[in-house]
């Protein structure tokens, strides 16, 4: 209940600024997206009963790193990484993590073109621990919307049982525990407001800004206020 009223809390510190249909998109055609993924620390023998199933299909995605280029060419994605000293969810990261009862897994932040769901990419969101693994995908159309499909490492799953569920065929109706647990999920997304996205098990916050690319003129002008400043220190 706690961490429940700490997620709610920090929801209500950002405005509800929808983007919709009366918005000029072309304007807004790119988003800062900023992720906080995180597991639950349950102990074993939960009430929850975790049925087997599949692994998740596996999508092609991009795993951010300060090697991405900045800006590609036409027949490439447009993917821009944040560095860490301009993420806007730090209170909220350090807020979480100062919590026992969650582990933070991951936390990322971009600058994407608004693109359909056909052509958004879909950006790893996996822990180094494999704790909580998967992607996110952002896309645009009349509404921004955020896809999630990760998988939770079950904490009742142990080694033992792999010999188990090997003897057992594919139409066994005999309840088998299953190593990783399904997170997916999909939900309509607001600009400017701080999204949460519940499981028994994980969590993920979720804040979108609408971004302006600098032009080259922009560029130009802030290398001139620069060596003006290195000339002439205040």
């Amino acid at each position: 209940m706690k961490l429940i009223t700490l997620l709610i809390s920090l929801c209500l510190f950002f405005p509800l600024t929808a983007l919709s249909a009366t918005d000029d998109v072309k304007e807004y055609s790119w988003f800062t997206i900023e992720v906080i993924s995180f597991s639950r620390n349950k102990n074993s023998q939960l009430t929850e009963k975790w049925p087997f199933v599949p692994p998740i299909e596996v999508i092609e995605d991009i795993t951010l790193t300060p090697e991405l280029p900045d800006f590609t060419d036409n027949n490439q994605l447009d993917i821009i990484p944040v560095p860490d000293d301009e993420m806007e969810l730090k209170k909220q990261a350090y807020s979480l993590g100062r919590s026992s009862s969650i582990t933070i897994q991951s936390h990322q932040a971009w600058r994407q073109k608004g693109l359909d769901k056909e052509n958004a990419p879909w950006i790893n969101l996996s822990s180094k621990n494999e704790r909580l693994t998967g992607k996110i995908q952002i896309s645009l159309a009349r509404y921004l919307h955020a896809n999630l499909d990760m998988s939770i490492l079950n904490p009742d799953w142990n080694q033992s049982q792999v010999s188990y569920e090997n003897t057992l065929s594919d139409n066994s109706n005999m309840t088998r525990t299953s190593k990783q647990i399904p997170f997916i999920s999909h939900r309509r997304m607001r600009s400017g407001e701080l999204h949460f996205i519940d499981h028994p098990l994980a969590g993920v916050l979720i804040k979108i800004e609408r971004y302006t690319l600098p032009t080259t003129e922009t560029i130009s002008s802030q290398a001139l206020t620069i060596n003006a400043n290195e000339i002439n220190p205040s």
